[in-house]
């Protein structure tokens, strides 16, 4: 009888301990969730999930895998020491899919200590909206000096649609739409 008590402690032990024991790993992520919004197709979408090394220990990112082809990863700085940052990148493939769309992206770390942490990522691909080119490199610009992209939208489907308003998160950066045309069935801006 002594055994099978001790038998059921020590199983309920090893499949509690292991919860517990990752929650160091988790304590380095900023956050565990996004959401890309709705987004247009084609458009590039990606979300940095940035992670600090809060131990003495350099920690390690072996991987980082995903539980759907919605999303790809990629790990900028897997070695990371004292007090220095990494991210994993979550990267919305809006050209391959279309709408509600999520992801549970597993990221294993093998140093110091063996972890996993989740991460989850998920949004709504519009296939009415399509931006060609998909995204922009400004580049390096002389101070004082500007440069100017354009970005063409275009909407399928319902002939009253519009953009109302264009904001920027960076101060730096303006945009405007201007209309280009109503082709039928068509809407189509200059941003």
């Amino acid at each position: 009888m002594l055994q099978k008590i001790f038998l059921a402690l020590a199983l309920t032990a090893f499949t509690i301990l292991p919860s517990f024991g990752q929650e160091w790993a988790s304590k380095m992520f900023n956050e565990t969730d996004h959401d890309f919004g709705t987004v247009a197709r084609e458009a590039k979408t990606e979300y940095r999930f940035v992670f600090e090394n809060l131990y003495m220990e350099d920690v390690h990112i072996s991987h980082a895998y995903t539980s759907c082809g919605c999303t790809s990863i990629r790990i900028e700085n897997p070695l990371v020491k004292t007090y220095e940052k990494g991210a994993v990148v979550a990267i919305f493939n809006t050209g391959t899919f279309y709408g509600q769309r999520g992801a549970t992206i597993t990221v294993v770390i093998d140093q110091p200590f063996y972890a996993e942490v989740q991460l989850q990522d998920h949004g709504y691909i519009r296939t009415d909206v399509e931006l060609q080119p998909s995204s922009i490199q400004i580049g390096l610009i002389d101070q004082g000096a500007g440069a100017e992209q354009t970005v063409a939208v275009n909407h399928t489907g319902n002939d009253d649609w519009q953009i109302t308003d264009v904001k920027s998160s960076n101060p730096n950066i303006s945009a405007k739409a201007i209309e280009a045309g109503r082709p039928y069935g068509h809407v189509l801006y200059n941003l």
